[in-house]
């Protein structure tokens, strides 16, 4: 009865990497952003800012469209008159 010798790390990467293409499945690398870089940074707060704009400006044409559509008849303000 002799002990089996623990697997090293690159034994437990090949067998869990087998498992896997015996499920179907295949290995890719992804790359992705760094997110602690000052160019990402300054890309999310620029596209953070045209959002931001471009929400003001779609309540800005909401209100307009809202206005547009007020009737031409004069306006009862009741007993002080016009404000």
């Amino acid at each position: 009865m002799g002990m089996e010798r623990p697997m090293t790390s690159a034994e437990r990467v090949a067998k869990r990497r087998a498992a896997l293409r015996a499920q179907g499945l295949r290995a890719r690398t992804l790359w992705l952003p760094d997110r602690g870089s000052a160019a990402f940074q300054e890309s999310v707060a620029r596209d953070t800012a045209v959002i931001n704009a471009m929400q003001r400006e779609a309540d800005t044409v909401a209100l307009i469209e809202a206005i547009q559509h007020w009737p031409e008849a004069d306006y009862d303000w009741g007993p002080g008159g016009t404000p």
